[in-house]
């Protein structure tokens, strides 16, 4: 997408700020090396220096302080780091903006941002983008109050991913119903006959538990390896009725140690 003159400058402006903040954010860099100044920036300073003075109750630090000639008025932005308590020992040089706007013959207005929470830090990165540079502030015919210029926005905002869709829920597992063995399945075979009391038998295997005891039965369930269950009956051609209060099924009888 195309961008206007003003809009590439607005970028690159913005651009310089998040450098500057990172080069000043650095409490052991040397101070900057002051640059020519125009008649209004030594004033402008000695201002907002008065003003961190009052904020901190005595005596300040600064360094890498910068005056920037804004748009519009005779409005200057004082730039650069301080130290609210040089003497404290643990404290720090922190960011600050000072915007300085003569007033006729009286004391110059100031409205001062210092970077003493996560809070003023933001208002003052917005602040050093906006006003740190010569130039900066509201612009020539930009209604006051307004809010500054900000990059352009893309033609085509990226569409969000749609929210992952949620599976169904798996219906409840219902109870086998295990169907009657037919009635020619047991045709010409004998009746089980009854297991001697009390005997037991461990499977030494994973074995099928069925339904009845001619081969082939509906499986009823897995009984797993090391089970003991007791024999309730048993069955030509190997099979025994077991279970534990009552019978459960049928399985065969090389399924279970000896």
């Amino acid at each position: 997408m195309s961008r206007t003159p003003r809009a590439e400058g607005r970028i690159r402006r913005v651009g310089a700020g998040l450098a500057l903040l990172a080069a000043l954010a650095a409490c052991d860099d040397p101070p900057a090396k002051d640059t020519p100044e125009a008649p209004t920036a030594a004033p402008a300073r000695r201002a907002a220096e008065e003003a961190l003075r009052s904020t901190a109750g005595g005596p300040v630090a600064l360094r890498g302080v910068q005056v920037y000639r804004q748009a519009v008025g005779q409005s200057s932005a004082v730039c650069g780091q301080v130290n609210l308590q040089p003497g404290g020992g643990e404290s720090l040089f922190t960011l600050f903006v000072a915007v300085v706007t003569p007033e006729g013959e009286g004391r110059p207005a100031v409205e001062q941002h210092v970077a003493t929470s996560s809070t003023t830090a933001s208002r003052v990165f917005v602040e050093m983008v906006n006003r740190c540079y010569t130039g900066g502030g509201p612009q020539p015919g930009q209604r006051p109050g307004a809010p500054p210029l900000m990059p352009p926005v893309p033609d085509r905002i990226p569409q969000a991913a749609p929210p992952p869709t949620t599976p169904p829920p798996t219906p409840p597992l219902r109870p086998q119903t295990v169907p009657a063995p037919a009635p020619g399945a047991a045709r010409g075979t004998a009746p089980p006959a009854p297991a001697p009391g009390g005997r037991r038998v461990t499977l030494r295997q994973n074995g099928n538990l069925r339904a009845h005891p001619n081969g082939g039965g509906t499986v009823l369930r897995v009984v797993e390896q090391g089970t003991t269950l007791r024999v309730f009956a048993e069955a030509p051609g190997g099979w025994l009725q077991v279970g534990d209060a009552a019978p459960w099924g049928w399985l065969h009888d090389s399924l279970v140690a000896r």
